[in-house]
């Protein structure tokens, strides 16, 4: 991975821009690029704890993958499966690991 080529994080919780994670700064772990591809219904922020957690996912898949355009697909979990399977099963669906 890296080098250009893209990286895919699932989610369930939306990530707020303007509020990076505190280990941003010394991780130096900040993808290059980070957007993020919807699932569904927008779950937008389910709370501070799902954020942080979504925003630092897409962090070390940056720090893994240097130079990786990092995406992200959040899903709304149901009453029957959670959002991380349903944006895991959309992932490899759509084949859009590499």
């Amino acid at each position: 991975m890296g080098g250009g080529k893209p990286s895919r994080s699932p989610e369930r919780s939306n990530i707020g821009r303007a509020t990076p994670s505190p280990s941003a700064p010394c991780l130096d772990s900040r993808p290059q690029s980070a957007a993020g591809d919807r699932n569904g219904a927008d779950p937008g922020i389910l709370n501070s704890n799902e954020e942080f957690e979504a925003d630092l996912d897409v962090q070390w898949s940056g720090a893994i993958a240097k130079g990786a355009a990092v995406k992200f697909v959040v899903s709304k979990s149901t009453s029957a499966t959670d959002g991380i399977d349903l944006s895991s099963q959309y992932i490899v669906t759509h084949n859009l690991a590499p």
